[in-house]
């Protein structure tokens, strides 16, 4: 670089530190923060949105309070690693201010953010403090903002990040750290979701068009937004391959979109809902209205105007598209409709800039305080909408009432519109699948606000109080969960367990929960099993498990006072402490025969071959003695089959099983283990068409 390039360079940073710490910025920031502080105390908004889906969620969060342990007990085995976009900021403010605390003040940093930019992007328009509060709050508090913005899941970057980035690709003129900061922005939220494409794309293209006048201009433009963006993918793949020791943090989510699952169990099999989520008949009453307002003033929009109309129709034709076409969930399941919003949210940003212009202060304070009530208090049912062709009929009669208003005064035709949109969030028809679905997709925007200490924030409690005592236990990112209600089953996912078969059914024999987490133990880790659940049952399910292996005392049994007041209950089994075991026939794996309780039937008419192929485990260094139990009816001392010991190199040592006449019989075998950690097998196979019964197998180590 030439000294003329370095002192560019220079001055280009020292211009943007300028900007970044003037006065006026300050000044905007400080507003922003207080206004979204103002809100939050107001509204009381459900602080852990969980509907309509409330496990994955938890993965989230668990990998923001809980990512050591997730990434030593998970890796690389699900796509949620690829995702640190979502998480990683979440985890650098649990590490500062705790779990619990440090999303909210994430949130309040990303609120303050998103005013604050899009306050700066309204002084085009020279807006007044006013106008900047009245469109701030209402683009924060839209129910279907701030549903997604209180959730873990990845939808909370692509609300929060994608109003950000719309609004600067938006400018008129774009500079070099605007462009920098679409690139990073883009990057996040393709890191989160790489379906953020459909959302980013569109407006990227805007920025170069538009953001400069010659040709050479816009080129640099998608040279500048591409080189960030391409930065901050390498910029992660680095961290995570130079701190955390993954080499490629994104191939998990290669590989499921290489490979992606069948249909969506989330689906409905019918389309009932679509004339029950009145909300997703907002963005073209917003897109209509603006028009036929322009049209009845006589107004010529501007092209920032007329781009955010363009915007928001291809988001919202493109939502419909991936429903209907691609047979996706752009429309029913809230976290993919979620993506509408950064368009629709700068429409209507920019819309009730445009209304207000040149309105009193007081009238603008009053509008906002309506809104806000209509927020609070909701709707009541005899106003909610109906559903069909009466909704639609009244979807039009609104529109109309509006257009006339407009006439002689835009504001408040305006008002009427967005008291409409607010109302096909809050005020819809009830929604009850079960008649033919499983699942209720309704993200229930009605009960955004007032919800403080709902069950959704009671579960974090939970899932908050449950990591801080697992976080007591040693190796608990190698625990086996046994679920035993009280919503158990999404409290432990901040472990993630579910995606390294680590869950155990609390319904299950006793015997199968201990086959099952050893099946699931690290070479050389200790055995740890965690209960987790309703006092009564967690007690069930320790009976049971003491019952059939010498366990020893848990290292800890808690219960919590308050949130769900679940019990946990932890194990940790150190070396072979957990042996002799016995594995019954009904925990084996079956290849032939019928179950009679716990005894496996092989009848002489079923096929010869291979019986049981288990139990398999790893194993530690040491000695041990394998026993089956079993008996046949062939005459005694037949030949009927074999029962042998398989270590990692093959068979080891082995024994035929002889006819006993009908009575019961043990075959012994020892051997072994050099290395720790080690699988090993022991199958039992017949080779004549005789009946068998096989028993158990019974492993000690000497």
């Amino acid at each position: 670089m030439t000294l003329a390039g370095h002192r560019s360079f220079a001055s280009a940073w020292k211009t943007l530190l300028a900007r970044s710490t003037s006065p006026r910025l300050a000044w905007i920031a400080t507003r922003a923060s207080f206004l979204s502080l103002l809100l939050y105390f107001v509204l009381r908004p459900e602080n852990y949105g969980l509907t309509p889906n409330a496990l994955d969620p938890v993965f989230y969060t668990g990998y923001a309070t809980n990512l050591d342990d997730l990434l030593r007990g998970v890796g690389q085995h699900h796509y949620f690693v690829s995702r640190w976009s979502a998480y990683l900021p979440g985890h650098v403010f649990t590490e500062i201010f705790g779990a619990s605390a440090g999303r909210l003040v994430l949130r309040l940093v990303l609120c303050t953010s998103i005013l604050t930019v899009v306050w700066r992007f309204g002084r085009r328009w020279k807006w007044t403090v006013g106008q900047e509060l009245l469109a701030g709050t209402v683009l924060v508090t839209m129910p279907m903002f701030a549903r997604a913005f209180f959730t873990d899941y990845t939808e909370y970057v692509v609300v929060s990040y994608g109003i950000v980035l719309l609004s600067l690709c938006l400018r008129t003129r774009q500079s070099w750290w605007s462009v920098t900061a679409i690139g990073v922005l883009g990057a996040l939220m393709l890191v989160a979701n790489p379906l953020a494409l459909t959302v980013i794309g569109a407006p990227m293209v805007v920025a170069a068009v538009f953001g400069a006048r010659s040709f050479i201009g816009r080129v640099s433009i998608a040279f500048g937004i591409g080189a960030s963006l391409v930065a901050t993918l390498g910029a992660g793949l680095l961290l995570f391959r130079w701190h955390y020791g993954i080499a490629n943090v994104y191939q998990p989510t290669i590989d499921f979109m290489r490979n992606p699952p069948g249909p969506d169990p989330l689906r409905s099999p019918r389309n009932d809902w679509v004339v029950r989520f009145t909300w997703l008949y907002g963005p073209p009453l917003l897109m209509s209205a603006y028009l036929l307002f322009a049209w009845v003033r006589r107004v010529r929009l501007d092209r920032t105007e007329l781009t955010a109309l363009g915007l928001c129709a291809c988001q919202y034709a493109y939502q419909w598209y991936d429903q209907i076409v691609r047979r996706g969930d752009g429309l029913e399941i809230s976290y993919y409709w979620s993506f509408m919003y950064p368009a629709y949210g700068l429409l209507l940003l920019v819309a009730v800039g445009r209304a207000s212009s040149g309105v009193r202060n007081s009238r603008l304070f009053a509008a906002g305080v309506l809104w806000l009530a209509l927020l609070v208090f909701g709707v009541p049912s005899a106003l909610r909408f109906p559903t069909g062709l009466g909704f639609f009929t009244l979807l039009l009669a609104a529109l109309g009432v509006a257009v006339a208003m407009a006439r002689r005064t835009v504001f408040a035709a305006a008002m009427v519109v967005l008291g409409v949109l607010g109302w096909t969030q809050v005020g819809a028809p009830p929604y009850d699948p079960r008649a033919y679905h499983p699942f209720n997709m309704s993200p229930y925007y009605d009960q955004v606000y007032r919800q403080a200490g709902s069950p959704s924030e009671q579960l974090h409690a939970e899932v908050v109080w449950f990591e801080e005592q697992m976080d007591r236990v040693p190796h608990d990112e190698l625990a086996s969960f046994v679920p035993a209600g009280n919503q158990s089953i999404i409290v432990i996912a901040i472990y993630a367990p579910h995606v390294v078969n680590r869950v155990i059914e609390r319904k299950a024999a006793p015997t199968h929960m201990v086959v099952r987490a050893l099946s699931a133990r690290e070479p050389g880790m200790p055995l740890v099993i965690a209960v987790l659940g309703r006092p009564g049952d967690v007690a069930k399910a320790t009976k049971g498990l003491a019952g059939v292996a010498d366990i020893g005392e848990p290292v800890l049994d808690v219960t919590h006072s308050s949130a769900l007041r679940s019990r946990l209950v932890v194990y940790v089994i150190d070396d072979s402490d957990y042996l002799p075991f016995a594995w019954t026939a009904d925990v084996l794996t079956r290849n032939v025969g019928v179950l009679d309780g716990t005894v496996l039937h092989v009848a002489a008419a079923d096929p010869v071959g291979q019986m049981t192929p288990g139990p398999v485990l790893p194993l530690d260094a040491g000695t041990y003695l394998a026993t089956l139990r079993y008996s046949s009816a062939a005459p005694e001392g037949t030949g009927v089959g074999r029962f042998w010991v398989a270590g990692p190199e093959g068979p080891t040592v082995d024994a035929t099983l002889i006819g006993t006449g009908g009575a019961d019989s043990t075959i012994s075998l020892m051997f072994t283990v050099e290395v720790d950690g080690t699988i090993w097998q022991f199958p039992s196979e017949r080779s004549i068409a005789e009946e068998v019964d096989i028993q158990s197998v019974t492993l000690e180590e000497l």
